[in-house]
């Protein structure tokens, strides 16, 4: 049993310095103290204590006006009171200037007999455990007298009480003949409405405020920067009878501002079996304490923004309820709005991919330094600013001589977190693929280069994998081109590889002469079918006349071709795919259309779980305009990276192929060629150029 309000057995340890915390007198205790020596005299049957009763009323007027008591010299020798046997009391020792530490018996030691002594022989006539205690006290008064010179005189007068509330701490088992020996003599005034006054330092104790135990209960941590949410459970004792209580419920933070996550929290006292959540009326959670974990996402203005009522219940085992409300505010821009952009001001520069990592934006491109080279830039995902050593160049991370022109085309992360980038090195024809792995920070890991006439066009990252997606070149002239696809290990080995070229799975017409061109543009793996999806246009011939057409080829991670689909050309004569992502549980790929003579315009496929993206389709009246970058965040809302042939780039934002947009912004002077979103979902990012200038733009959800 605990007393409430009692704090814990304090410190065998004094030292000066800072000021102790206070302790607030408690009313009941000078009560309690003189029904204690009343009690011990009428046990004992002896003569009163050694101290006369100007003495004794001394002590009880100093516990409550919180003056020192008892200017004993520390030499006084006090005598030992009958029934307290041979227990040895603690001696001081000096240990420097303001320090006293309690030698001798060892302090638990001592209080375990103390309490064997005056326990044990409750009933007898020689035990007298309470004047035990009062001896106790005095020699600590005696021995903090002894140092009082050194501590401060807030330090002087509680210390006392401190000694006293010690030598309660070390007779726990006594407590409740205490409470019961003093029932009788204690008046309603001593345990009613003061009885709750306690030692504080500085906070209050939240399990006692409300007379019970307490469960702390918590969500996820927020994604935004926030006041910190209680992570710990606490309990402490209650008193019975009081039913089920939330002390505590809160959600950190308050306010959302931007795209990100709130937490619930709640401290609930210990009889409470169930806790039921709702949300703005709608029941989100339910089970017990100890698993309540509930974090409210704010994905984008439309579905987010409000005043959210939530309104938490807990119930009891015998089926009381108690319920208590909180309120969170989301205020989130437009979707497609500007978080924060980037422009490499220094030399000439582009950028062709990027991919969020935990917690970096990586863009790749190139960089003139004055020499072309391949170039990541690692930014701050949240200010768009790059990070102390970037952009890092090729030249710098690479052990290789690499000489002549370079640039990285695609970025991917594998599942270790770790940097993939594909790049060509050289000019024209004599090309060659160039693959590094790099750690988040940008040192080198491991490298490889290709043949002379291959290159690299995507990147994709697979459970154990990392796919390079390219051309090979197969002919000068005519130029024929074959598609090539590759698969490396996390270690850097290369363990499976493969052409593509005409007659593809589902063909009807063969090319023996291979004059019909395969151009593979990127890759994604695709979880819930566990195949990767490759994506690009070719050269088709199925009836005397030659057509470029999108298609999709699945491989499995051991390098099976699994099947392929190829468009019809339902929408127009020619079309194609240069990108992919995943989005749920499909993959949506964004390319073009072109019918005849008619310009280019951007498309959407969704595909299905054989690659084909003719049942869903989107064609936006953007003329000459090819969608080069797609990516999808949380709410599966797909960003679209579209760039036309006159020096304009778009940011589009849609949700299905029937839709209208969401956002469509021009943004003129500008080339897009790619786009990601961040792990999260929440925040998606355009990238490409600013007229001579690597460039991106972080848009909110």
């Amino acid at each position: 049993m605990r007393v409430r309000g009692l704090p814990a057995p304090l410190s065998y340890t004094y030292k000066t310095g800072p000021p102790a915390p206070q302790i607030r007198p408690w009313p009941w205790l000078s009560s309690l103290l003189a029904a204690l020596e009343e009690q011990a005299e009428r046990q004992a049957g002896e003569k009163e204590h050694d101290e006369d009763d100007a003495q004794r009323e001394h002590l009880r007027r100093g516990m409550e006006s919180s003056e020192s008591v008892y200017e004993l010299d520390h030499q006084q020798s006090l005598p030992r009171p009958s029934g307290c046997g041979e227990l040895e009391a603690p001696t001081r020792r000096a240990r420097g200037a303001g320090e006293l530490v309690v030698a001798g018996a060892d302090p638990g030691a001592w209080g375990s007999s103390l309490q064997a002594e005056c326990c044990s022989r409750r009933s007898t006539a020689e035990c007298r455990p309470w004047a035990c205690l009062f001896w106790y006290t005095k020699i600590r008064r005696q021995e903090q007298h002894a140092v009082s010179e050194a501590l401060t005189t807030e330090e002087s007068h509680m210390s006392f009480r401190a000694s006293f509330v010690l030598a309660l701490a070390v007779l726990p088992g006594c407590i409740a003949d205490l409470l019961a020996d003093a029932q009788d003599v204690l008046p309603d005034s001593a345990t009613a409405g003061e009885g709750d006054t306690g030692i504080t330092t500085g906070t209050e104790d939240t399990g006692d405020s409300v007379g019970g135990s307490v469960q702390t209960v918590t969500g996820d941590t927020p994604t935004t920067t926030s006041v910190e949410a209680p992570s710990s459970s606490s309990s402490t004792t209650a008193e019975p009878g009081d039913g089920p209580q939330i002390v505590e419920f809160s959600v950190t933070p308050m306010e959302l501002s931007e795209a990100g996550s709130a937490s619930a929290s709640a401290v609930v006292s210990e009889d409470v079996v169930e806790l039921r959540l709702a949300v703005d009326g709608s029941e989100v959670w339910t089970g017990p304490p100890g698993e309540f974990e509930w974090t409210f996402w704010a994905t984008s203005a439309m579905a987010s923004n409000g005043l959210h009522q939530l309104v938490l219940t807990a119930r009891d085992e015998e089926g009381l309820e108690v319920s208590k409300p909180a309120e969170l505010e989301v205020m989130l821009p437009a979707s497609g709005t500007e978080r924060c952009s980037f422009l490499e001001d220094v030399g000439s520069s582009w950028l062709n991919g990027a991919a969020y990592s935990a917690d970096a934006l990586l863009l790749v491109g190139a960089h003139a330094m004055p020499q072309l080279e391949a170039t990541v830039w690692r930014l701050d995902p949240d200010l768009c600013e790059p990070e102390a050593g970037f952009p890092w160049s090729i030249s710098q991370w690479s052990d290789l001589a690499i000489a002549g022109p370079s640039q990285a085309v695609a970025v991917a992360i594998d599942e270790l977190g770790r940097m993939a980038i594909a790049a060509n090195l050289g000019t024209g024809l004599d090309r060659r693929p160039y693959l590094a792995v790099l750690s988040a920070k940008g040192a080198l890991v491991w490298e490889h280069v290709g043949a002379v006439g291959d290159t690299y066009n995507g990147l994709a990252a697979a459970p154990g994998r990392i796919i390079a997606v390219g051309e090979r070149l197969v002919g000068e002239q005519p130029l024929r081109i074959d598609g090539r696809v590759e698969a490396f290990d996390l270690a850097g080995i290369e363990i499976w590889s493969d052409t593509l070229a005409a007659p593809l799975p589902g063909d009807a017409w063969t090319d023996d002469a291979n004059i019909h061109n395969e151009y593979p543009r990127a890759a994604s793996w695709h979880e819930e079918t566990q195949v990767i999806v490759v994506v690009g246009e070719r050269r088709i011939r199925p009836l005397n006349e030659v057509w470029t057409r999108a298609f999709t080829v699945q491989y499995s991670l051991n390098g099976s071709l699994l099947g392929a689909w190829t468009s019809q050309g339902l929408d127009a004569s020619d079309d194609g795919l240069a990108a992919v992502t995943k989005c749920g549980d499909v993959l949506v790929a964004g390319g073009w259309v072109k019918d005849d003579q008619s310009p280019r315009s951007p498309a959407a496929r969704w595909l299905d779980i054989s690659g084909s993206g003719a049942a869903e389709r989107r064609i936006d009246a953007l003329s000459e305009t090819t969608t080069r970058g797609v990516a999808c965040d949380r709410e599966r809302k797909v960003s679209a990276a579209a760039s036309s042939e006159v020096a304009q780039a778009f940011a589009l934002g849609f949700r299905a192929a029937a839709d209208p947009f969401l956002f469509n912004y021009e943004l003129k002077g500008a080339a897009a060629t790619g786009a990601a979103c961040d792990a999260r979902g929440l925040f998606c990012v355009i990238v490409g150029a600013q007229g001579n200038h690597a460039w991106a733009r972080i848009h909110h959800p």
